[in-house]
């Protein structure tokens, strides 16, 4: 079963909801357009840096929420793997 994390919206907007596959997607689509297409694993390894830095300072998260954090970030770590 897919974790659903709840990330904050544009300013004024309400929460989304994000899988950890749509979340990887997009985080992956990001860095493809700082690439400008040509480098699909730069992408790759990009998001996959921001997902690490993400998962590393957890910690910092109460510990009633690190939990279900850092079980979402790694599935979008597992997601992003697999494009």
């Amino acid at each position: 079963m897919q974790s659903i994390y709840h990330t904050p919206g544009n300013a004024g907007d309400k929460q989304q909801s994000m899988t950890p596959k749509e979340k990887a997607k997009e985080l992956y689509n990001k860095f493809l357009l700082i690439t400008d297409n040509e480098v699909y694993n730069d992408a790759k390894e990009a998001a996959l840096i921001v997902v690490d830095e993400i998962l590393n300072n957890a910690g910092f998260i109460y510990k009633t929420a690190r939990d279900a954090y850092r079980k979402y970030w790694q599935q979008v770590r597992q997601e992003i793997e697999n494009l």
